[in-house]
């Protein structure tokens, strides 16, 4: 099993397009990274800063796959119900220091 650095995590998470104060959300990068590293595939970047997968036993590369489309929309939907909790939480208790 490969180990995933904290680096990588932050890079896939950058290109799902999260914001860098969802750290509490970091956890879906990793679980995208988990789910698309078969034995030897890693994440690299382009110089212009695209990401693709390069096999470094095979010499193979792809551009994309299915789950990052997949883990962004996840991310979003996480985003939003993080989003609307921190607006409820808010009201919650601008109405209460009213009373």
């Amino acid at each position: 099993m490969q180990t995933i650095n904290c680096l990588e995590i932050l890079e896939y998470a950058s290109y799902l397009g999260m914001d860098v104060e969802d750290k509490d959300l970091l956890w879906i990068a990793k679980g995208g990274l988990k789910s698309i590293l078969l034995e030897g595939w890693r994440p690299c970047r382009t110089t212009s800063g695209e990401i693709y997968y390069f096999n470094f036993r095979t010499g193979e590369s792809m551009q994309g796959n299915s789950y990052d489309k997949r883990y962004r929309e996840f991310y979003r939907k996480e985003k939003a119900k993080k989003d609307f909790n921190t607006k409820l939480e808010y009201e919650m208790n601008v109405n209460y220091s009213i009373m």
